[in-house]
């Protein structure tokens, strides 16, 4: 009992001193321009004052997104930034432990190029990936705001909704999101939907359409055996855009799997020094 006590202790010491340690260390060394800077809180900032956040020229996801971020996008924009720095890694390892990642799995989870890249330039796919510890209704909100991201677990929960209660469950459950594309539809137009196309930018490192067949082999096994989290596996292989940051939503699919999840972490960073160090986001 002594032992477990102290422990306990030393896990809470570590993260009360390590967070605000990583929080001082990231607002000085992280890069004043990205994407948190120049595409996200200018889009919240927009939403908040009611107007489109599509006057801002990069942001193409759907409004619905800026909502959790509107409470930091008002702060000063490197305090919001170590925020989202903070959280990113909060959220990628309580994700994973969810779905039973041991510490091994988490730390190469957090040290894969896919999430220091989206650490590095202030992404936010770890709030998309709240998808898959929500309720349904709330998940397919979050997980098609990223469809390269969530769009493996939206198919997984649609099946499982059609099962459990056939076309009526299903309704419910995606009734919510139905719901948001309405109003933003009406707030904002047909920009959500027509916004010029970001496939045939150099970011793009989707392997589509050649990658169908993989994608959909993942996502078949995932609902044979009701595994939610390796759902998220396949939704990289289904997108015909996958910026490099995202590619996360794979090595996640790992967690439970030390061997399989560290594997991955190391070839991210062997496929990036085989490309010449490129970054593609």
């Amino acid at each position: 009992m002594a032992k477990d006590y102290l422990l306990s202790n030393i896990k809470i010491l570590i993260v009360a001193l390590g967070f605000p340690a990583i929080a001082i260390a990231a607002s000085v060394v992280l890069p004043q321009k990205s994407d948190w800077a120049l595409v996200y809180r200018p889009a919240a900032n927009l939403l908040v004052s009611g107007q489109s956040p599509y006057k801002v020229p990069n942001y193409v996801a759907p409004p619905w997104l800026l909502v959790p971020l509107l409470p930091i996008a008002i702060l000063p924009e490197r305090i919001g930034r170590v925020i989202i720095f903070v959280a990113s890694i909060v959220s990628y390892a309580y994700i994973a432990k969810k779905y039973g990642a041991n510490l091994f799995d988490v730390v190469a989870i957090i040290v894969s190029y896919p999430v220091v890249y989206g650490l590095i330039y202030g992404q936010i796919d770890w709030l998309v990936m709240f998808g898959l510890v929500v309720p349904p209704w709330l998940a397919v909100i979050l997980l098609m705001a990223k469809p390269q991201i969530g769009i493996g677990v939206t198919v997984f929960i649609a099946y499982e909704a059609w099962k459990a209660g056939g076309a009526r469950k299903l309704a419910i459950t995606f009734a919510p999101l139905v719901v948001l594309v309405a109003i933003s539809f009406a707030a904002f137009g047909t920009a959500m939907f027509t916004k010029s196309s970001i496939v045939l930018t150099p970011t793009n490192t989707s392997l589509w359409p050649r990658s169908i067949p993989i994608g959909l082999v993942i996502l078949l096994e995932a609902l044979k055996r009701k595994e939610k989290v390796k759902a998220m596996m396949a939704s990289p292989f289904l997108s015909p855009y996958m910026p490099a940051h995202s590619w996360v939503a794979a090595i996640v699919g790992l967690s439970g799997n030390s061997l399989y999840t560290i594997v991955a972490s190391v070839t991210s960073w062997l496929v990036w020094v085989l490309g010449g160090g490129a970054v593609n986001g």
